[in-house]
Order: C-alpha cells, then structure tokens, then sequence
C-alpha cells in the first residue's frame, strides 16, 4: 500500500521523520535473511501487482541497495 502512496505524492527527501518502527508479535524484523527475500519477492508480485520478472528484478535491486547501504552507512562497532 505504502508503494502506491508515494507514487501519488511528492515524499522524497523529506528532512523529517514521518514515522518510528517498533516490533510487534508476528513481525517479520526477526526472521531470517531468506524469508524477508521472500517476504519481498510477494510484495513486489502482489502488493506493486508486477510480473514475475519484474517483481525478481526490482527484488534484487532491493538487496543490492541494502548490501551497500550496509556496506557504507553502517557503522560497525570495533572490539578490542
């Protein structure tokens, strides 16, 4: 759903925070990296109504952004 809205509307770079997250029971935050693969394979497909190849298109374009943005904006916490 949250897809069609910001085709609707002008919401990028926005200097605020619009919303906080929490967990709840039955989130999927705490499942395995494969699942929320899945997990977003079927919002693609289903919730952005894409075909299949699209849907696994913009799917991996999903886990290329995110690897980079975990790879440069993710400070890590150094042990000594």
């Amino acid at each position: 759903m949250w897809l069609q809205a910001i085709r609707k509307a002008d919401c990028y770079l926005l200097p605020e925070c619009l919303a906080q997250y929490r967990r709840r029971t039955g989130s999927i935050t705490p499942i395995g990296v494969w699942k929320k693969i899945g997990w977003h394979y079927i919002l693609f497909r289903q919730g952005a109504q894409m075909n299949p190849i699209a849907a696994a298109f913009w799917m991996g374009m999903n886990i290329i952004g995110n690897s980079y943005k975990k790879i440069r904006y993710v400070k890590r916490i150094k042990t000594i």
